[in-house]
């Protein structure tokens, strides 16, 4: 453990319980993790709107945020924010065929997130609820600019996408990851991913890979788990992820980070 110099985490069902909060043990552990040297990255699929939803400010301001599948990064810590990738003008035809498909899908399109362009209607409470956002924040599928596009996200609204996840052929510049037993899914440049743009974070930071701590839980991390020093599972992580883990610890809805934390990179600062 002494080579760690870095904590890598997943967001949802990781560092966020299942109602999306971040356990205060949790937040404490994290924040003094970072005061004894420690950088800290999440990284997650979900738009920077929505983290600062979830994620107490004492805790962003001490981390580097990787958004959208990896396409945006937030360096709180500088206060700077780039773009690795976008998807490009391929987009605007990706997004006419969404629009056309039947039966009819919700589409979301993402920049930097913040701003995002939607083919649905919102209520002020759903806007807030389900996007995080308020209708300053919302465009229509006509005002894209497709120069920045970052992600885009199909929602069947319940219903399955499969003959959408068929079209991955035609569009071999992309990502196509199912979510949701395949009810939503999300189209993201395929030249990056979390484990890529991780690497790049930690390359500014002038840290290995091997010199990481992973905590995570589901398949989209499994790149990552595989480059980390030590690969840590939640309780609930899907089976692979386990099985590639170096230890399994407790439910995201318990204090199994902090006390994890707590067991080995804190106790050994403190007792050095």
């Amino acid at each position: 453990m002494s080579d760690i110099r870095a904590i890598v985490l997943d967001l949802d069902f990781t560092l966020l319980t299942r109602d999306k909060t971040v356990r205060p043990r949790t937040l404490d552990s994290l924040v003094r993790a970072h005061d004894k040297g420690f950088q800290l990255i999440i990284a997650t699929s979900r738009p920077v709107r929505a983290v600062r939803s979830f994620v107490p400010e004492a805790l962003l301001q001490r981390c580097t945020l990787i958004t959208l599948n990896g396409a945006v990064v937030h360096e709180f810590t500088r206060g700077h924010q780039w773009q690795m990738s976008c998807m490009g003008l391929t987009a605007r035809k990706l997004i006419k065929r969404l629009r056309d498909a039947e039966p009819p899908v919700q589409i979301t399109a993402e920049c930097w997130g913040e701003d995002f362009a939607t083919n649905r209607e919102y209520s002020d409470e759903e806007l807030r609820k389900k996007q995080h956002a308020d209708f300053s924040m919302l465009k229509t599928i006509e005002q894209i600019d497709y120069g920045w596009i970052s992600k885009v996200t199909a929602d069947g609204q319940g219903q399955p996408l499969n003959a959408l996840l068929e079209w991955s052929g035609d569009y071999p510049e992309y990502s196509f990851i199912p979510a949701l037993e395949n009810t939503v899914v999300n189209i993201v440049p395929k030249a990056i991913d979390k484990s890529t743009t991780v690497v790049t974070v930690l390359k500014r930071l002038q840290i290995h890979p091997s010199e990481m701590l992973v905590f995570a839980d589901e398949m989209p991390d499994l790149r990552l788990m595989e480059m980390a020093g030590v690969a840590v599972a939640m309780g609930n992580a899907v089976e692979p992820l386990k099985e590639a883990a170096n230890t399994v610890i407790g439910d995201c809805d318990s204090d199994a980070i902090a006390d994890y934390l707590d067991a080995t990179l804190l106790r050994e600062q403190a007792s050095a």
